[in-house]
């Protein structure tokens, strides 16, 4: 299976796709980690049960684990770097296709071929 075909757009956190039918990713900002599920003990106003109170109840409720936080200016250059990723790997198959058609053996033009070629390689799922 392919990516979904470019060009993609940004609009705010969100890459959507050329035609515009769906979103291709949503990049987050803020607070991130694990959710998890725990429980608290309340009485009966909703509030935490004072120590000794018969009149209790568990209620479930999820919690995070954070991690770190994520800066929305920062989010929003990651959302504009993944937009324009279709085309860099269209510039790169074109640089590779290139390198290989000058039929040189100089050792950085290999080496700038390969190197390509691992890139590709892992856009398409090969490595």
């Amino acid at each position: 299976m392919s990516h979904t075909p470019g060009p993609w757009k940004v609009l705010d956190r969100q890459v959507w796709s050329r035609l515009g039918d769906h979103p291709v990713a949503e990049v987050v900002s803020g607070k991130w980690g694990d959710p998890y599920q725990t429980l608290r003990l309340v009485g009966p106003d909703g509030k935490e049960a004072q120590s000794g109170s018969l009149d209790i109840k568990a209620e479930a409720y999820t919690e995070l684990i954070e991690y770190g936080q994520v800066d929305p200016d920062e989010a929003k250059a990651n959302a504009r770097l993944i937009a324009v990723a279709p085309d860099m790997l269209e510039v790169l198959r074109k640089v590779r296709d290139y390198l290989v058609e000058a039929k040189t053996g100089d050792l950085c033009v290999v080496a700038a071929i390969s190197l390509c070629g691992e890139v590709i390689e892992k856009v398409d799922g090969e490595s």
